[in-house]
Formats: structure tokens, sequence, C-alpha cells
């Protein structure tokens, strides 16, 4: 038997429309290793412990997995955060991307430094809102964000987080059913 921890669900129950796409792009670590107990109350005899991405920690790597469970914290916090307005579905795997082009919307991100090749490490996220019309500003969701985590949302130059509606995707809900379900050509 399965337990659904929120809410409930019933065969054929579908989402309804009105549903945005968005992208968060941060220069903070958010993948989801899995990890919920600080290192400071993880016991000895528990090791080795392996992550929800294949890491294996051992007594002795303190920092890689205080460094992993930041990171599923931060996650955590952004689809709490989100989930204040509305229930997210994760449409993609968080994707890690290290390159030496400027990010749109993150200053801390603006500037690599293509002079001597220094790049930039950041972690995108893509989820489905429904019921998006509920969901506020992009500035009020990250001013929610802002200090927590590492996430700064400030106005400054070291803003190192972004949340935009993907309007590509947003326009695939308006195409015909049958091309949505690929059943064939719609002229």
């Amino acid at each position: 038997m399965t337990d659904r921890v929120h809410g409930f669900s019933k065969p054929m129950q579908a989402l309804t429309g009105d549903i945005g796409f968005y992208t968060l792009t941060s220069a903070i670590n958010i993948q989801p290793y899995g990890l919920v107990v600080p290192w400071n109350l993880v016991t000895q005899d528990v090791f080795p412990v392996t992550d929800a991405l294949g890491n294996v920690y051992t007594s002795s790597s303190m920092s890689a997995y205080v460094a992993a469970y930041n990171a599923q914290q931060a996650l955590d916090f952004f689809l709490r955060a989100l989930a204040l307005y509305s229930q997210a579905i994760i449409v993609e795997p968080v994707s890690v991307v290290t390159g030496t082009s400027p990010i749109a919307g993150i200053p801390t991100l603006q500037t690599p430094n293509t002079a001597n090749g220094t790049s930039v490490t950041y972690y995108t996220l893509v989820v489905a809102v429904e019921h998006q019309a509920i969901l506020p500003a992009t500035s009020t969701l990250l001013s929610i964000l802002n200090g927590c985590y590492g996430f700064i949302y400030d106005g400054s130059a070291n803003v190192n987080v972004n949340f935009v509606q993907n309007l590509e995707l947003s326009a695939l809900q308006h195409l015909p059913a049958e091309v949505m379900a690929g059943d064939g050509y719609v002229s």
C-alpha cells in the first residue's frame, strides 16, 4: 500500500490548464543529493553514506557531505517557497552547466573572465506551475529566497539567482491536442 503524504489523487485526474513553465537559474548548487540529516547528527555507524546521485561519503569527508546537504536544503527551500503559491512539477533534472558566457539576470554570472578562461558554473531547474495566475511577480518569489541558503536577490551586483517564465515551453500548452499527443500532422 502506498500512502500519500500530501493530498490524494484519483485515476484519470489530470492537470487543468493555465500551466506555465519556469526556469530557476542559480550560482548556488541546487542538486538533489537526498541528504536530509545534518552532519552533526550523523553517527559514525552509518558510514559510508551514499547520496541520491551516487556519491559516497565516509566519516572523513565532512566538507563534501556538508556541501551536498546544503545543496539539498537550498533546493528544498526553493520548492517550499514556490509551494506557498502553487504546486510545482519538476519537469527535468537539475542541470549543471559550466561555461564562459554571461547568464542573463544574474550579475554574479555576468562577468566570467573570458580573457583568462575563467568559467562559471550554474544550476538550472525547470518546473511547471499550474494556476500560474496566482504566482506572484518573480521578484516577490526571489525576495523570499534572498538571504536563505546562500541565495542573494537584493538588487546588488551579488545577485546569484533568477526565476523566469520559459515562454517557449509555455506556448506548447496552446497547441492542438493532436500535436501534444503526437498523433499526427495537424494542418
